[in-house]
């Protein structure tokens, strides 16, 4: 029997790139390697999603597909999960924007498992993702003394990052990159003020509705339709 867990998914970006200490080789063979990383409160277990420029950028786009990839294998790891709370900063571009609520009301659609997800973003100055915080952090440390000459090395070096209970490491391919941009397209989203918004949720019994909050002290959901 499901029970009804709220799980809280704590996300930042970080982006990477291969060094080395030679400068022709440095010069010659760069490559950006872009690193999504997620935090699961529930169990304490840190997720990463990792892909190259040679893949795709670093778009809203490409930002909404790591995200999906990840919630699904932090579903996996806990079926019994039937509301999300996702927390993550206020960058518009990357968080918070039509891209990312097509993204996410898709992956209700195709997760009947999962009633809600909630977006709430953090205030500036005031972070609320101390574990992607200090994750980043350690990361920093081990490829500050580390020589990666390619993305399989770095793969290898997040594998063992943190010590005691290292991040869920997966690598995108070509089909987990979707194109969300153009189905957004054909939603209206223009009600929403998403540079103002502090909280967003999307219920699986109307994917068509989207509620929204200016600040976190408000009471009540604004809510808009967004039917083509």
């Amino acid at each position: 029997m499901n029970a009804s867990v709220s799980s809280q998914m704590r996300r930042g970006m970080k982006y990477m790139k291969s060094t080395g200490n030679v400068s022709n080789f440095f010069y010659k063979r760069k490559l950006n390697v872009f690193h999504l990383t997620g935090h699961c409160s529930l169990t304490k277990q840190s997720y990463g999603v990792i892909w190259s420029e040679i893949l795709s950028g670093r778009s809203g786009n490409d930002i909404a597909s790591g995200l999906i990839v990840l919630l699904g294998q932090m579903l996996s790891d806990n079926p019994k999960v039937t509301e999300i709370t996702l927390w993550s900063d206020s960058c518009v571009p990357q968080n918070k924007n039509k891209v990312m609520s097509t993204a996410l009301m898709l992956f209700l659609q195709n997760t009947p498992s999962v009633h809600s997800i909630t977006q709430k973003f953090c205030e500036s100055g005031h972070s609320e993702i101390q574990e992607i915080d200090n994750l980043h952090s350690q990361i920093e440390q081990v490829t500050k003394h580390s020589e990666i000459y390619s993305p399989l090395g770095l793969v290898r070096l997040l594998c063992t990052t943190p010590r005691k209970k290292p991040l869920k490491l997966i690598q995108l391919r070509k089909d987990n990159m979707k194109d969300y941009q153009s189905k957004a397209n054909q939603f209206q989203f223009n009600a929403i003020p998403f540079a103002k918004v502090k909280v967003l949720r999307y219920c699986s019994n109307n994917l068509m509705e989207v509620q929204y909050k200016t600040s976190f002290s408000e009471k009540d959901w604004l809510v808009v339709q967004i039917k083509p």
